[in-house]
């Protein structure tokens, strides 16, 4: 359930989760359908029944600006695990390492994989797509492969495996902006904050969903999303 109408109260009735605004039931979710609770903007009240309600059946409550930047989560005290949470911060550098580079090398794969699909079944009209094509798989496959050794790195791993990030992702949007063109739609470049255009607010607003997606899932393992391998909070 997403809530992004201003002055919406979120309580509880018989069958669960139910969103009033000015005295009226906008929605009705009951316990064996609803999987998360999202609150988009400002204006929206929350019963601490409603709190109470998803923390026992296990149901996320996420947190959204207008520009829909993920600020707050809502999680139950079991989802805390002091020990498991040192353990955590205390990996050895070689499994931080190994850890990091299967996630940057995954995201590399992906988006190497997604190209290939996008190239299988979209026309080129242009005939650019066909000129890039083969200079993008190569390079996302050549930074894969300068992660792949593992031994070669040391403390300072973070900055070449989040280089080669980098170096993939100049590729990879490239290809999308040519891909979209045909479209008609206008996208430059991936811009992360202040976006206007079409392009790069759909794609901050689905990010932030799935950041949302990913951190919840992240405290139900009672692993704390704030010691990263790669990122420092």
């Amino acid at each position: 359930m997403v809530i992004y109408t201003p002055g919406s109260f979120v309580g509880t009735s018989s069958k669960g989760i139910t969103v009033w605004s000015k005295g009226e039931i906008l929605n009705k979710k009951p316990t064996h359908v609803l999987k998360h609770l999202t609150v988009v903007g400002q204006g929206t009240v929350i019963s601490s029944n409603a709190i109470a309600y998803c923390m026992e059946h296990k149901i996320p409550v996420d947190f959204f600006d207008n520009r829909g930047k993920h600020y707050a989560t809502i999680a139950a005290p079991v989802m805390i695990d002091s020990s498991l949470w040192q353990r955590q911060s205390l990996l050895p550098l070689d499994n931080k390492i190994a850890l990091a580079s299967r996630i940057i090398s995954g995201k590399l794969r992906n988006q190497r994989n997604l190209v290939k699909y996008y190239h299988k079944y979209h026309k080129d009209k242009s005939g650019l797509l066909e000129t890039i094509y083969p200079e993008v798989i190569a390079r996302l496959d050549e930074c894969v492969a300068r992660i792949k050794d593992t031994n070669q790195m040391d403390a300072e791993y973070r900055v070449e495996l989040l280089a080669q990030e980098a170096v993939g992702a100049v590729s990879y949007w490239e290809y999308i902006r040519l891909l979209v063109a045909d479209d008609g739609i206008d996208f430059y470049s991936r811009q992360h904050q202040g976006a206007t255009d079409l392009m790069n607010s759909m794609l901050n607003y689905g990010y932030a969903i799935l950041y949302s997606r990913v951190w919840n899932t992240v405290l139900t393992k009672r692993l704390n999303p704030s010691i990263g391998v790669l990122h420092a909070f």
